[in-house]
């Protein structure tokens, strides 16, 4: 068997951990699921505060935070690839009435 592969993670303030003894110990799958939740936690890391203050500033002080994971194994690697978006709630509204302008007015 050969040597491990080198397996380093950086966090949302880029330090450099090696995880390499932790990685060697776990099969393919837990490896993938510790990248995954790498991957989430340090996006959360990264865009938690934005996602506070554009909650803060909302006219009624809610917002939407949604995460998405895709999963590809058709390849001789797997490949994990995370996504987050947020958004807070805004809405307007504008009516009017549009007269058809063939149709004549009359005087009463």
């Amino acid at each position: 068997m050969g040597a491990a592969t080198k397996v380093e993670l950086r966090t949302a303030g880029g330090e450099t951990i090696d995880a390499t003894a932790a990685f060697a110990a776990m099969d393919y799958n837990e490896v993938e699921f510790q990248r995954v939740t790498a991957l989430v936690n340090s996006l959360l890391e990264t865009h938690w505060a934005g996602i506070q203050q554009a909650v803060a500033e909302s006219e009624d002080a809610t917002g939407s935070v949604s995460l998405s994971v895709k999963l590809d194994h058709s390849g001789p690697s797997r490949i994990v690839k995370t996504k987050l978006s947020y958004a807070v709630k805004t809405s307007d509204e504008a009516e009017a009435y549009v007269q058809d302008p063939a149709q004549k007015e009359f005087d009463l």
